[in-house]
């Protein structure tokens, strides 16, 4: 009421792009305005009202922002089947993580994410001796997630011994 000039600011006093509302005609009745925002993170909003040389601030509230966990679209090696001494190319796709981690058989490689919408994508080359179960652990700020996916090494074999003996039919 009786406003004239209205603005919203973030916890850290900045004015909120595109809340500047002037112009506005001051009267003794209620007058609703809507404003829409999209935080990236948790941000408590302030909303200010300006009219006939008085200031007031006139409401705050603080949006909460509820991420979703992270999500492992992809995670495969190719081959997953190997000889020793061959190597396999792990490949990852995930999404809402800020950070992404495979480790198993004496690896641990750590790749940089994207909490947002958007895929990250990566792949690592390994070559174990053992069969292997290798883990991809997601983190984001809606938590983590994990997969597994294993890798078969055939070994090789040898004949260590082969006797033949003659016989006279």
């Amino acid at each position: 009421t009786n406003a004239n000039h209205v603005w919203i600011t973030d916890q850290t006093g900045t004015t909120v792009p595109g809340t500047d509302t002037t112009g506005l005609t001051e009267t003794n009745i209620s007058q609703t305005l809507n404003f829409s925002v999209s935080p990236s993170d948790n941000t408590t909003y302030r909303a200010h009202a300006e009219g006939s040389g008085c200031r007031a601030v006139s409401g705050e509230t603080t949006v909460i922002v509820n991420y979703p966990p992270p999500e492992v679209v992809q995670f495969s090696a190719n081959p997953s089947c190997i000889n020793r001494g061959q190597s396999s190319t792990m490949s990852f796709q995930v999404r809402y993580a800020s950070s992404i981690t495979i480790t198993g058989s004496g690896i641990s490689q750590t790749f940089p994410g994207n909490s947002g919408t958007t895929i990250t994508s990566g792949s690592l080359v390994v070559s174990p001796t053992a069969d292997s179960t290798y883990t991809l652990t997601a983190t984001g700020p809606g938590g983590t997630t994990t997969a597994t996916i294993s890798i078969t090494v055939k070994q090789p074999f040898t004949i260590d011994t082969f006797e033949s003996n003659s016989y006279c039919v």
